[in-house]
């Protein structure tokens, strides 16, 4: 039995912007490694913040 694959298309438009939030977030993370830093946390629902963020901190020894 093969089951219809999910597409961009299948997604509502509230799914589609989570979806880009989550791309873009993860961008943040991937960066801040590559650039050395280590990253404590990527949040897509806010707790107490309006946005998403990525939380993460420069390598010892690096400018804030």
């Amino acid at each position: 039995m093969s089951k219809k694959k999910l597409t961009l298309r299948d997604l509502t438009n509230r799914e589609r912007e989570e979806y880009a939030i989550a791309i873009h977030e993860a961008g943040h993370a991937v960066m801040a490694v590559v650039l050395g830093d280590e990253v404590g946390s990527v949040t897509l629902r806010p707790t107490t913040r309006p946005t998403p963020e990525t939380a993460h901190s420069p390598p010892n020894g690096s400018p804030a």
